[in-house]
């Protein structure tokens, strides 16, 4: 892959829409101090997702907007329009270029765009996550900032070396894998206190259970004893038709419509007792039915996930200590070049100031 072309309007010091094109190969932009290279630079950095103004050499993200000048006045918007060409198969889309802008106002406002669609940052950064550029993989390297790295502890520098080697990612899918499995705990355990609340409130509900299987054989018990009663009653008016006295008989028959009305009274109460206890019970037996639902659903996902997070800890373990190796080898070799070249310009200088020298003899030489 490489950038094909750059659009910039209104950026730094391009007041007018400028656009540069690039071939394949290494190409190289030359012109006077203050020209704008650098801020040609900086426009890469820019449209890649930089946040931070010292990167840009600006104090603010309102200073790389066009400041105006004295044949024209300053602008409003900066715009800046990057297309790569995916020609060696690494972009992640299925398309020969991808085109990524990115424009900001004086308010605050910024947009990205990836193929004229409005997107998120964070949609630009996935998508440049696998091809070895973006605003966090050094991939503009600017001025003073090769000393920074030749300084920096050796933790730092494996740091930057495996942002290139493009490790970076997988330490960061990981990381959101452990956060999505906190949050998954975090639930499970929200959830065993409901569970722990709604244990205790079954228990009365238990009770209850009990007191209406109660009430039923009460019932039954009643009926029976009923139909015992009314079965006397009868042979006892059978067998006593010669003995009958109305006033008697009268006295009985009000007493036992007394008991009878007390007795249904209080089947009425206990019927709705049981019906307002049978409600609750279904409440209480639905929303247990669903919380240990949701409980299986979550246990599933956390097992789930911490399966995924173990592999990609295994995976990124694997790539990691692969491509550092690989880079240590292609940094030693070119540090290698590098000394043979030092070496080799040594001797010719030292040659070129011997023969300089010789000269110098000669000529004071021939001058006596």
């Amino acid at each position: 892959m490489y950038v094909r072309s750059l659009r910039v309007a209104g950026f730094k010091s391009f007041g007018d829409p400028v656009v540069f094109e690039w071939e394949p190969g290494v190409n190289a932009i030359v012109g006077p101090n203050g020209s704008g290279k650098s801020n040609i630079a900086d426009a890469v950095s820019w449209v890649l997702g930089s946040q931070a103004p010292s990167s840009l050499r600006s104090a603010s993200m309102e200073d790389v907007i066009f400041a105006g000048s004295q044949r024209r006045e300053r602008l409003g918007v900066a715009e800046v329009e990057l297309t790569l060409e995916g020609s060696f198969g690494d972009m992640p889309l299925d398309l020969a270029e991808v085109t990524i802008s990115r424009s900001a106002d004086r308010g605050g406002m910024s947009q990205y765009k990836i193929n004229g669609v409005a997107c998120r940052l964070l949609d630009v950064a996935e998508l440049l996550s696998d091809t070895g550029i973006g605003r966090n993989l050094h991939t503009v390297v600017g001025q003073g900032q090769l000393d920074v790295v030749l300084q920096a502890r050796p933790e730092d520098r494996r740091t930057l070396i495996e942002e290139a080697a493009q490790i970076g990612k997988f330490r960061r899918r990981k990381d959101r894998s452990v956060r999505k499995i906190e949050r998954v705990d975090d639930n499970l355990m929200r959830l065993g206190d409901v569970m722990s609340e709604l244990k205790r409130a079954i228990r009365p509900l238990k009770r209850q259970a009990s007191a209406a299987a109660q009430y039923s054989e009460l019932m039954t018990e009643q009926r029976a004893l009923r139909q015992r009663l009314c079965a006397a009653e009868l042979a006892e008016l059978a067998g006593a038709e010669t003995r009958w006295d109305p006033s008697g008989q009268e006295r009985r028959a009000g007493l036992l419509r007394e008991e009878l009305e007390h007795v249904r009274a209080a089947l009425g109460r206990a019927a709705g007792e049981r019906v307002e206890l049978d409600e609750r019970a279904q409440r209480q037996l639905a929303l247990a039915t669903g919380i240990v639902r949701v409980a299986d659903r979550l246990a599933g996902t956390g097992r789930l996930a911490h399966e995924r997070v173990q592999r990609i800890a295994a995976q990124l373990e694997a790539e990691t200590e692969e491509r550092y190796r690989e880079r240590i080898r292609l940094l030693e070799g070119e540090r290698a070049r590098w000394e043979a070249n030092a070496a080799e310009d040594g001797r010719t200088a030292a040659e070129a100031k011997r023969a300089a020298g010789v000269q110098e003899t000669r000529a004071a030489a021939a001058l006596g």
